[in-house]
């Protein structure tokens, strides 16, 4: 990923640079709309055939999913939405003759690496360990399942909204910070003392102390008479630059996260919204296949 290797230093903690964009709040908000609409969805396992067998099999792996709360796995592995892939190990036991998932537990993408060892195979996910920092160690088969998002031939890992969202979200903050900074400097008039020329240390000390004790923020303090004034804001008109600037990175961060801008309309109100209501559908059900997928070649196949 380069931004991670730019931004992030390409270490181990590297992958920080995506988590921590959740703490923006529409960053946040749009993740969990995209991941709720999945997890409240109904879910089912079908048989592979139309036998009894496959029947029996399909309600043994129903119980199974079940046991390891699979709405809560899902919403985790789904995690790869924003980073771009989620290792989750599986703890296996043995419960009524079967061995099966005791639980599954995500684990930090910061303790996994991709390496290839061999040309002609795919790359391998291994676990770094303190004493091998840098090929890690190879792990048990059938141990861990890795939900990707993305996944190129140069890049194991996946691509994940992460690399489309650091820049809006990091635009936005100096944004907030800008807008913050000039609401203070024209929101509240700055105290202003003056003093006599022939003022010592003590009487400018005094005068200093009196503006602090009028603002928290900046005073200021000139030689003249010794009184004190309210400088009012020269600034006229209203002040939207910021404002603009943020509202254009939260539409920026909607259109990556859900396709769409939060106000977008293509049309009369009820179209638009209509449209916005399919495109929503189409990532759920996106969503849907591609973990189906991870699931059926891995967890399920392996049990």
């Amino acid at each position: 990923d380069p931004l991670l290797l730019e931004r992030g230093g390409g270490g181990q903690n590297a992958f920080n640079l995506y988590r921590y964009l959740r703490r923006d709040g529409k960053v946040y908000s749009g993740l969990q709309k995209r991941k709720l609409a999945l997890i409240s969805r109904p879910w089912q396992v079908d048989p592979v055939g139309d036998g009894e067998a496959g029947q029996r099999d399909a309600a043994v792996v129903l119980a199974m999913l079940k046991s390891v709360m699979f709405d809560r796995l899902c919403s985790e592995l789904l995690d790869a939405l924003l980073v771009g892939f989620v290792p989750a190990e599986i703890v296996w036991t043995l419960r009524g003759g079967l061995v099966t998932p005791d639980r599954i537990v995500k684990r930090a993408q910061r303790r996994f690496v991709y390496v290839q060892t061999d040309p002609n195979a795919a790359p391998e996910l291994r676990l770094l360990t303190r004493s091998n920092l840098t090929e890690g160690e190879e792990l048990e088969e059938r141990k861990f399942i890795v939900h990707r998002y993305n996944p190129e031939d140069d890049n194991p890992y996946g691509t994940g909204l992460g690399l489309q969202l650091y820049w809006p979200v990091f635009f936005k903050r100096k944004g907030v910070l800008s807008w913050n900074k000039l609401n203070d400097r024209f929101g509240s008039p700055t105290p202003w003392g003056k003093y006599p020329k022939s003022s010592g240390p003590k009487e400018k000390g005094t005068l200093f102390d009196a503006l602090k004790a009028m603002s928290n923020d900046g005073v200021i303090v000139t030689p003249e008479g010794m009184s004190i004034e309210l400088l009012e804001s020269k600034l006229s008109g209203s002040i939207s630059t910021q404002k603009d600037l943020c509202a254009y990175m939260d539409n920026w961060i909607s259109e990556v996260i859900l396709s769409q801008e939060a106000g977008q309309r293509t049309g009369a109100t009820a179209s638009a919204a209509t449209e916005r209501e399919d495109v929503r559908l189409d990532l759920v059900q996106a969503d849907a296949d591609l973990l189906s997928d991870t699931l059926n070649s891995t967890l399920i196949k392996w049990f």
